[in-house]
């Protein structure tokens, strides 16, 4: 989950603690289990509890949020990125379960990262990158 906000800043400013993204998926079990299988995010939420249409998946403080829609997985045009630690490790876990686009393999981009991309079961591209040393 993201951080509680601090009731007061000592220096009045506010401060934007994260992000997560809202995927649209077409069943809430079948894209948290996928995740939780094919990713290793666990499941965090869900509403409502007997039919749910929201849910959210974390993992190592990230969360994805998921949300019911009509979407094609074909053309779905949802595309997020994941800066990363140690992306050889997490790129070598992810080619083992078999998720990376097969144009997404790791490699060394012109703008000084190194990047993969999966293809999410709902067909959001989710791309993960580190900065090159």
């Amino acid at each position: 989950m993201l951080r509680p906000v601090p009731a007061c800043h000592a220096n009045g400013m506010s401060e934007i603690l994260g992000a997560a993204p809202i995927l649209p998926v077409l069943d809430i079990a079948e894209s948290i289990n996928w995740f939780l299988r094919k990713l290793g995010f666990a499941p965090e939420f869900q509403y409502p509890p007997d039919a749910p249409v929201y849910a959210i998946v974390s993992r190592e403080g990230i969360e994805i949020h998921l949300r019911v829609s009509a979407v094609d997985p074909a053309h779905n045009p949802v595309q997020c990125y994941f800066g990363v630690v140690g992306i050889d490790e997490l790129y070598h876990e992810y080619l083992v379960r078999d998720v990376i686009h097969p144009a997404g393999d790791l490699a060394l981009k012109p703008w000084g990262q190194k990047e993969f991309s999966v293809l999410e079961i709902n067909g959001a591209m989710l791309i993960f990158g580190e900065p090159a040393e």
